[in-house]
């Protein structure tokens, strides 16, 4: 059975892979290869996580610039969080460069590989770095213009 899982798991990473997603091209132009015991780290994140966790975790963290290109047909620079008019408000920038977000950074993140950088993937016991992520995406959505308010009836707002 645990072959059988794992065998699984590789088909489903290769899958990921061959999708047309940003964050899927990046680990595949990376060569970043299936690691099974991050691989179930990640999926026990998943069941334990809010929907903040799980949204990074799988990719669906988005930054300004995305809400940008859905909005507006474009993205701009500047970032509304620590004030720069020339760096572009991606997930990169707010996660490990925004100032804006720093009191949540773990110390390391530099020696982060790509797949914990995106998705949070953790390579080790700790997962500080997913913590951070899922602050930073909780803070960016709730203020995206894109955000519907938890309390909000979306019924009555339609009307």
């Amino acid at each position: 059975m645990h072959q059988l899982r794992a065998s699984w798991r590789r088909v489903r990473w290769n899958a990921f892979l061959r999708m047309k997603r940003r964050d899927s091209r990046q680990l595949m132009a990376e060569q970043v290869p299936f690691d099974a015991t991050r691989y179930k780290r990640a999926s026990k994140d998943f069941a334990s996580g809010d929907g903040h966790v799980r949204a990074v975790l799988t990719g669906a963290a988005l930054s300004n610039c995305v809400y940008q290109v859905i909005l507006d047909g474009e993205a701009h620079p500047g970032c509304v969080w620590c004030g720069d008019e020339e760096v572009y408000p991606t997930w990169h920038h707010f996660c490990w460069s925004c100032p804006r977000f720093a009191a949540t950074r773990p110390s390391g993140y530099e020696k982060f590989d790509l797949l914990q950088l995106r998705l949070g993937w953790r390579a080790c016991s700790t997962s500080c770095s997913l913590a951070h992520m899922a602050h930073v995406r909780c803070v960016v959505l709730a203020a995206s213009r894109l955000n519907v308010p938890e309390d909000e009836d979306v019924d009555d707002a339609a009307e």
